[in-house]
């Protein structure tokens, strides 16, 4: 069967490597924060080209840390994307915020800038796009402290729009780059596009290690010093003083190891997702079927992580007749995501109704994502965009 992600080819590339990295570590014996970890930091935040990079327990972490370290209080609003795994909303929801859902583009699948304007306006003015739920749990003093973005399946974000409207309505912006790492903008590695970056490194990321973890990026001191000391309890100085209310989310040693390994690699693997992605979107291109859209603007140059190579069916019934002959074939898929988060049980005390994004509910129900990953062979690539090609006649 064609693996979905094949870790096991990369980690025949780098199994040397792997092993000297994990016998280093069990030679010393500092599981928790030992070198590795520091040197790992080092070497991500070197490769980012930002002053500071703190790992963590996961990604899911690295956004609390970042909501805390932006000092981001109960009753606060922050706006996102309906369209992306729920570790972002629900971050946002841990911390005890709310969430606000902004619709996304239907070209890159990302938050759509241009309607965060309207959004804020309509906040601060009749709230006609809020949920009669959402709007009861808001006080006289409620406020929209910032946005996240999420870089989806690989992509970054129109960060320079969306940096303008926070900064002419003094907000956070954070980062979502779980998806992302190892992508650009016009040549800059993600990272720096805003006040606070995170990234997860859970296998299947594009940097993953062999269990979970994450970390945080930043160019201001002091949100490394804060989120340095939240990951640790809150930890201040000394090993017993505690300046903050923090949380346990240290990076294991044996994990940083094995992305130091990974790391190594990692650029090589990126260009190799370039030509995967290239050849599938000019396959896809001559089908007639619509994939993301990397570059919509002919003076920002953005480069996906391809975390993710993503495919829009022209409709429900042709994705299901897409995804039943890649199954007939062995051939793996996964659709990101079926129900989008303002639509979930979880987040049903938002009040939010079918229709209410309508993008991001119609990608739920016909977007499906294939075999992506840098070790796919031409054969395998050609194999399922034929099987692809082969239902599209009768769903034109």
């Amino acid at each position: 069967m064609i693996p979905f992600i094949d870790l096991q080819a990369q980690q025949a590339v780098i199994k040397d490597k792997i092993t000297q990295g994990i016998n280093k570590v069990l030679s010393h014996g500092q599981y928790i924060l030992g070198p590795e970890v520091a040197e790992l930091e080092q070497q991500l935040a070197d490769y980012c080209q930002v002053k500071h990079a703190i790992s963590c327990a996961s990604g899911t972490d690295a956004l609390v840390l970042a909501l805390y370290a932006q000092q981001v209080k109960p009753g606060d609003v922050i706006i996102t994307t309906p369209f992306s795994f729920i570790a972002t909303a629900e971050a946002i929801a841990l911390v005890g915020a709310i969430p606000l859902f902004c619709d996304v583009n239907p070209m890159d699948f990302n938050l759509d800038e241009t309607l965060l304007e309207p959004l804020i306006s309509d906040f601060y003015g009749n709230q006609t796009q809020l949920p009669r739920l959402l709007q009861q749990q808001l006080s006289v003093n409620s406020r929209i402290a910032g946005v996240i973005p999420v870089d989806l399946f690989g992509l970054p974000c129109n960060y320079q729009q969306i940096n303008q409207i926070a900064k002419q309505y003094d907000l956070i912006v954070i980062a979502d780059a779980a998806q992302s790492f190892g992508s650009s903008i016009n040549n800059q590695k993600v990272g720096a596009f805003a006040d606070i970056t995170t990234t997860s490194f859970f296998p299947a990321k594009p940097l993953g290690c062999y269990g979970d973890g994450g970390a945080v990026f930043t160019n201001h001191d002091e949100l490394a010093t804060i989120a340095h000391s939240i990951r640790v309890h809150g930890q201040g100085v000394t090993p017993y003083e505690h300046t903050h209310i923090g949380i346990n989310s240290r990076l294991d040693t044996l994990q940083a190891a094995i992305l130091l390994a990974k790391l190594s690699i990692f650029e090589q693997e990126l260009q190799q997702r370039q030509t995967i992605a290239a050849h599938y979107q000019q396959a896809f291109q001559k089908i007639g079927l619509t994939t993301q859209i990397i570059n919509t603007s002919p003076t920002i140059l953005k480069q996906s992580a391809w975390a993710q190579f993503t495919v829009q069916a022209n409709n429900n019934n042709h994705r299901s007749a897409i995804c039943s002959a890649l199954k007939a074939q062995q051939i793996p898929y996964n659709i990101y995501y079926p129900i989008p988060l303002h639509l979930q049980p979880a987040f049903q005390y938002l009040g939010y109704q079918p229709g209410a994004m309508p993008v991001a509910e119609q990608l739920c129900h016909t977007l499906f994502s294939i075999p992506m990953h840098p070790y796919l062979g031409k054969t395998t690539i050609n194999k399922v965009i034929k099987v692809i090609a082969s239902t599209n006649d009768n769903y034109k």
